[in-house]
């Protein structure tokens, strides 16, 4: 019971938390320092520093607390990989067949991704070594310095344009 306790906790404080980063950019006056780890745009790469960075900070809290296993960083990276998947493909997949965002479903899209991570983090296992726990340190750094920069200064890709919410994105053929 325990542990369904604890993933239900973890699960509403990240989606609090996320969800709050989803407008703490526009609330600290468009703040670039906040910018880093918040939303800065309606893009799908604004979105996954949804996931990405209360997970992140859940990552520090664990480490810190001595709250880890063994393949504790290659199963937690591997899992929010998996979620960022899971807002990608969902988004695109929606934008395909409707050609419009939704709210709901954005808002849909980010709790089942933190479910996903949550659950897999929870009950996956990984082999353990120092190479991965080096490489999956490697990709939290690579994932955090990749964040910073493209919110300032994205690539012409279309993962990275902003889209508003509502409307319609391109015509139905």
């Amino acid at each position: 019971m325990k542990k369904s306790n604890n993933i239900i906790i973890r699960y509403i404080i990240l989606a609090t938390i996320g969800f709050l980063l989803h407008f703490t950019y526009d609330w600290s006056g468009q703040n670039n320092i906040v910018g880093l780890f918040s939303a800065t745009n309606e893009s799908t790469w604004e979105h996954l520093k949804l996931l990405f960075f209360p997970m992140l900070f859940i990552t520090i809290w664990d480490s810190l607390r001595g709250n880890t296993s063994p393949g504790f960083l290659k199963r937690r990276i591997m899992s929010i990989i998996a979620g960022m998947v899971v807002i990608v493909v969902m988004f695109y997949t929606a934008l395909g067949v409707t050609s419009r965002l939704m709210d709901w479903y954005n808002i849909a899209t980010y709790l089942i991704s933190l479910l996903v991570t949550l659950l897999l983090d929870k009950f996956i296992t990984v082999e353990d070594n120092l190479y991965s726990a080096y490489t999956a340190l490697a990709l939290f750094i690579l994932f955090t310095v990749a964040f910073a920069v493209f919110s300032f200064k994205a690539p012409d890709i279309g993962i990275f344009y902003p889209f508003p919410a509502g409307t319609k994105c391109f015509p139905i053929v």
